[in-house]
């Protein structure tokens, strides 16, 4: 098992991930995380915040619920999602937005140089 600090040293190429991943300078407790239900581990989507046991990303939830507005369609498209777990990336998504935005925005790039 690695330490909350080896988890976020060194989040760099993934295996798959054709671009590098800017490393992570905010300061936040990781017990802030963990009170989202949320976790980041850089072998879990190269170190993107997901919900807890699920490897779902928040952005991607946040994304969803923008473009629906619905929190029963978000738990349609992830039914391993529980209410409590889109309620929880929201806010987290809300409280953490550098860091979700940064997420979506390497995930694109990553999308975009992988078709190239």
């Amino acid at each position: 098992m690695t330490s909350l600090a080896q988890a976020w040293v060194g989040v760099g190429r993934a295996a798959w991930a054709p671009v590098q991943r800017p490393c992570v300078t905010e300061r936040h407790s990781f017990r802030e995380e963990e009170a989202y239900n949320v976790t980041r581990d850089r072998n879990i989507w190269s170190g993107m915040a997901v919900i807890i046991s699920t490897r779902i990303p928040v952005f991607l939830i946040d994304d969803l619920y923008a473009e629906t507005g619905s929190i029963d369609d978000v738990i349609e498209a992830y039914p391993r999602l529980t209410e409590g777990d889109v309620f929880n990336a929201l806010a987290y998504a809300r409280e953490f937005s550098a860091l979700v935005e940064r997420d979506r925005e390497w995930h694109q790039r990553a999308i975009a140089d992988a078709i190239r």
